[in-house]
């Protein structure tokens, strides 16, 4: 699909779920910007796999590392699904709202990639 069209139809559409996923419309468009920039920079000798993880059933009060090992167990099953795993992965954005809490997810990160 080229750009134009990746925009118009499902722009709205994501818009929406993310609108309702609580993400915001801000992020979401950046988000999107990007994914389209890739895609059409991207040579096609193989596929790229892009995963939005969100965490899930984790109580926010049991702390960012809790947090952090949900996401990655999210994002690696994720990949296993696909036959990949972490050293697959070229880039990761992660949103975190401290960015005092960086040191600490960076860790749990780490150590599952």
């Amino acid at each position: 699909m080229d750009g134009g069209a990746s925009v118009i139809i499902p722009a709205p559409i994501l818009t929406l779920v993310a609108v309702a996923l609580g993400i915001s419309t801000v992020h979401f468009g950046i988000i999107m910007a990007l994914n389209l920039t890739i895609g059409n920079i991207t040579l096609p000798l193989g596929y790229c796999l892009f995963i939005g993880s969100r965490i899930g059933e984790i109580n926010v009060e049991k702390g960012i590392q809790a947090q952090a090992e949900q996401s990655c167990k999210n994002v690696g099953a994720i990949l296993k699904e696909a036959g990949m795993d972490f050293s697959c992965v070229c880039k990761t954005t992660c949103f975190l709202a401290d960015m005092e809490d960086f040191a600490e997810f960076n860790e749990v990160y780490a150590g599952e990639a």
